[in-house]
């Protein structure tokens, strides 16, 4: 019979369980024995990629990404032998681990059958208690080996070894270190600065770096102190201590003025400290530490100097310039100074200048000021100007300016002075065209030509009076007034109708009548202005038809212009006529005092008495283009300027190599390098803020803070690059980064916007300085003149008219060209004077001409004086006749062209061999002219075809040099 049922049950449980812990058992050690093996290939091959990455760098130089690399390798052979692992687990199943024991146990099918499905009956229960018996003696062992095993234990604790022995023999320039910058531009600086591996415990350091700031005497300011990567500003002269705490000792350590000279440092207890007094021309100072010729340690303390600003004056009274009937009675004159640490002593300055047309002489001097008081707005100044102990007489000009001194004792005194301010002496024919000051006393002469405000008065005192006259009385002083308003209105009607040039001459002492001819002239003037003029609907210009003009024997032209509001001076003059001899005096005060009003307002905007204005029409550059005979053209080159060091663009592309890397490397090496840029910058430059940022991106980087450091970096980068973003361009090859990508994207926007902006030129346009002293437009025809000779001789683009721009607005900055000229003393106010300054450093060229033609003039005297005052003493030279100036378009082999008005001994009567220059970084930054070419030049464009040659030829030469160097 057979078994119990109970019995064969317990066997197949049995013969179950054991299969299972088998199972379990091999599983194991295949887990194990697949670990060993992944990871030795894993590590055999990671040793192996290092070594060759260790070595090529020892040779060619260790790239960031190897560096990169490198250190991932030991995550690499774990995450590698953890998937490998992973996926052998996972194919580990009960099925194939039985095969794997009927395989190396020799036990034929029995494992795998006893995975198969439970059956019943004698047989199976036979199959059981046999594989009870031959599971009985089977091992694990006996199915997976650990023989191989220690064979790739081996390789492991071998490959180890191997990596330590590869770290330890590396040179020294390719060990990746957590300190060591991993772009090329950190690796280039270092290696130039001699940076290497010694012993970090035996480095000397500069340590905790702190700086006290002790401003010169005369600022009165109290000490300021900062730390190294912190901003240092100083006033030249200021006494600076700087000290630390490191180990650095002479000669090891050094200390070097950027800017010249150098600085030994004291050592006491572990510490050092040096003494340092800032000269005018120091930008910062660096504290270097050299080992064995390494430099081992660094840091810059960029140098903020601070200038002392000149004193500004404002002139406050006479807030505007005056026009006096006689030079009688008292003028307040009171300044306000203000200064940056103090005034040390305030004056003013005073110009008589006396003459007509084109010769003017002047003399000049000082006034001390009668009272001087400190208040919250700045030193007050106040003078009582007695006119009557001046000895002026009529015409003459009187131009006052404060000036001030401050306390500097280093590198001053400084200088500022106010704006300036006229009061004219008027003479009787001026009395017509001005508005005279009420309250100064006029001596009435026979018949004397009186301003309208003085016409009023007479009518008002006339009204007061009506009651005690009698009519006739009263109807004849009417008649008499009425007589005064019309020889009044008969010389803004001359006025109206003046020359193009508008030269404030009198209309019949400078026209060349033939005899009789004068009177002609004039009673058709008169009869053509009792008629009125003809006003062009469109352009608002006024003709009067028939009447021809003599020719100036000056300023030559036909052309008569007029202006609009002068016009309706003349009309409102005319109903105030009118009503007058009709003794209406009230309703002729309507009139008067329109009159006055617009008076004024063009006296306001002319300054000094209103005069026609010039007239010019635009120049149809179509139509003048390529008019001009080019025979005798013969454009030189230009000797091109020097340029630039290129540090900025060395170190901006640096930094966008450090930037490169994520993160930013940080520690000594890098804090060094970063160090040694913000020297170079100094060195080159002398603004401090971009060194000044770097000097923090190295404390960032010395305390290891990689986020500061490059935000530092950045913000370095982005003033570096402000205002020139095509200097840098990025590195060859594909971009280490998607930052770095990213700018090259927009370096190449850049780069495609400048050029459409230079292929898209904007047309030039002819800038005319206004000057607040003197007569800034003496010769109104000269701009278009000369933008007509240029589109005849060029195909230079070029506005058809020019445009007017104060010297004290920023719009200065807006044209490379710049037209100055005058007859009277010219003297500049402080935002005159730096624009002029700025305008010249940066590029422009001003070109300044002596209207007079006097070389001894109020014009020459003055302007030479102020030029030397803003460039230097010595800074004004004459021109070599052979310069490139004189072959820019035309061929001048003598020099300079001799004018009409040198040859006919028009003013000095000399010849004038040189032109003058201001030379600034190898170009004429201010050319000076005292030939009067103002006056050949001043005529209409259209009379230019009955020149034999044409004289406005050297003024293409100087636009063509200005317009190319």
């Amino acid at each position: 019979m057979g078994e119990p049922q109970g019995a064969r049950m317990k066997n197949q449980a049995r013969s179950d369980v054991q299969l299972s812990e088998l199972l379990s058992d091999v599983k194991r050690r295949v887990l194990i024995w697949t670990t060993l093996r992944t990871l030795g290939w894993a590590t055999v091959a990671g040793v192996g990629v290092g070594g060759a990455l260790i070595w090529s760098g020892s040779i060619f130089g260790l790239p960031s990404a190897a560096v990169t690399l490198f250190w991932a390798i030991p995550a690499l052979v774990l995450a590698t032998t953890t998937v490998l692992v992973f996926r052998a687990y996972s194919a580990l199943t009960p099925d194939r681990l039985a095969l794997l024991v009927d395989e190396h146990a020799g036990l034929g099918h029995m494992a795998t059958t006893l995975r198969a499905a439970n059956t019943s009956g004698l047989v199976a229960d036979a199959f059981h208690r046999r594989a009870l018996a031959a599971l009985a003696p089977v091992a694990a062992r006996q199915v997976v080996s650990f023989a191989q095993g220690r064979i790739w234990t081996f390789c492991v604790v071998s490959a180890v070894l191997a990596a330590g022995a590869l770290t330890v023999a590396a040179p020294p320039n390719a060990l990746p270190s957590s300190e060591r910058s991993s772009s090329s531009g950190a690796d280039r600086s270092s290696r130039e600065r001699g940076i290497g591996s010694a012993d970090q415990d035996a480095i000397p350091t500069l340590g905790l770096v702190e700086f006290t700031v002790t401003p010169p005497a005369y600022a009165n300011l109290p000490a300021t102190g900062g730390g190294a990567g912190e901003p240092m500003a100083a006033l030249p002269g200021s006494r600076i201590l700087v000290s630390g705490s490191g180990t650095a000792t002479p000669p090891a350590f050094t200390a070097s003025i950027v800017g010249g000279g150098s600085l030994r440092p004291t050592t006491e207890d572990g510490s050092w400290r040096l003494a340092w007094t800032t000269g005018p021309d120091d930008r910062g100072l660096a504290l270097t530490v050299s080992l064995d010729d390494e430099i081992v340690d660094q840091q810059v303390l960029a140098l903020r100097l601070l200038r002392d600003r000149p004193p500004v004056v404002t002139l406050a009274a006479p807030a505007e310039d005056l026009v006096l009937a006689t030079p009688k009675g008292v003028v307040a004159i009171r300044a306000v100074t203000t200064d940056d640490y103090g005034v040390g002593e305030a004056t003013l300055h005073w110009v008589r200048s006396r003459g007509s047309g084109e010769s003017f002489d002047f003399d000049e001097g000082t006034w001390t000021w009668d009272r001087s008081t400190d208040s919250p707005d700045g030193q007050i100044s106040t003078l009582s100007l007695e006119l009557e102990t001046l000895g002026l007489e009529a015409g003459d000009v009187l131009h006052v300016r404060a000036t001030a001194i401050d306390r500097n004792d280093v590198t001053g005194p400084g200088i500022g002075v106010s704006a300036t301010r006229q009061i004219r002496i008027s003479r009787e024919s001026d009395l017509s065209d001005i508005t005279t000051l009420v309250g100064f006393p006029i001596d009435r002469e026979r018949e004397p030509l009186l301003s309208q405000r003085m016409i009023i008065l007479l009518t008002e005192e006339l009204l007061d009076s009506a009651a005690t006259l009698t009519r006739a009385d009263f109807v004849e002083r009417a008649i008499d007034i009425a007589d005064d308003q019309a020889r009044l209105r008969a010389r803004i009607g001359e006025q109206i109708f003046s020359r193009a040039t508008g030269a404030m001459q009198d209309p019949e002492e400078h026209l060349d009548f033939e005899e009789g001819e004068a009177e002609v002239f004039l009673d058709e003037l008169e009869a053509m202005a009792e008629q009125g003029p003809v006003i062009d609907p469109e352009t608002g210009m006024a003709s009067i038809a028939n009447v021809d003009i003599p020719a100036h024997e000056h300023d030559s032209d036909p052309i008569v212009a007029i202006n609009r509001s002068l016009l309706s001076v003349y009309n409102y003059m005319w109903d105030a006529e009118r009503d007058l001899h009709e003794a209406a005096l009230t309703p002729s005060l309507v009139p008067q005092n329109l009159a006055l009003d617009e008076l004024q307002r063009v006296r306001d905007s002319e300054r000094i008495f209103a005069r026609g204005r010039v007239a010019v029409a635009p120049i149809d550059v179509d139509v003048s283009r390529g008019t001009g005979d080019l025979d005798d053209a013969s454009p030189g080159a230009r000797t091109a300027t020097v340029p630039a060091t290129g540090t900025r663009q060395q170190v901006a592309v640096a930094i966008d190599d450090l930037l490169t890397s994520t993160p930013v490397a940080t520690g000594r090496v890098a804090a060094v390098g970063i160090s040694g840029l913000a020297l170079d910058l100094l060195e080159s430059t002398d603004q401090p803020e971009p060194s000044e940022i770097l000097a923090l991106a190295a404390a960032s980087a010395r305390v290891e803070d990689p986020l500061t450091t490059a935000s530092e970096l950045r913000r370095a980068l982005r003033l570096l690059r402000a205002n020139d973003p095509r200097a840098v361009s990025g590195r060859a090859g594909r971009p280490a980064s998607i930052a770095a990508a990213r700018y090259r994207t927009s370096i190449a926007e850049a780069q495609n916007a400048a050029t459409r902006t230079s292929a898209e030129a904007q047309p030039f346009v002819f800038a005319t300085v206004r000057y607040e002293s003197g007569d800034w437009d003496s010769a109104p025809l000269v701009p278009t003149n000369l933008i007509h000779s240029l589109a005849q001789y060029t195909d230079l683009p070029v506005a058809p008219e020019g445009v007017i721009v104060d010297l004290s607005s920023p719009r200065i900055f807006d044209y490379p060209f710049l037209y100055m000229t005058g007859h009277l003393p010219v003297f500049f106010g402080d935002a005159e004077a730096r624009n002029l300054t700025d305008f010249v450093e940066r590029g422009g060229l001003i070109f300044i001409d002596d209207h007079n033609h006097d070389i001894d003039g109020a014009f020459h005297r003055s302007i030479t004086t102020e030029l030397g005052r803003l460039f230097g003493a010595e800074s004004l030279q004459a021109i070599p006749n052979d310069h490139e100036l004189y072959s820019a378009f035309f061929p001048f082999d003598d020099g300079p062209p001799i004018t009409g008005h040198e040859l006919s001994g028009w003013g000095d009567g000399l010849i004038h061999r040189e032109l003058y220059q201001v030379e600034v970084a190898g170009r004429i930054g201010v050319l000076y002219s005292n030939k009067d070419y103002s006056s050949e030049w001043s005529y209409h464009a259209d009379n230019k075809r009955f020149l034999a040659i044409d004289n406005t030829r050297f003024g293409v030469n100087i636009l063509i040099y200005a317009l190319t160097r």
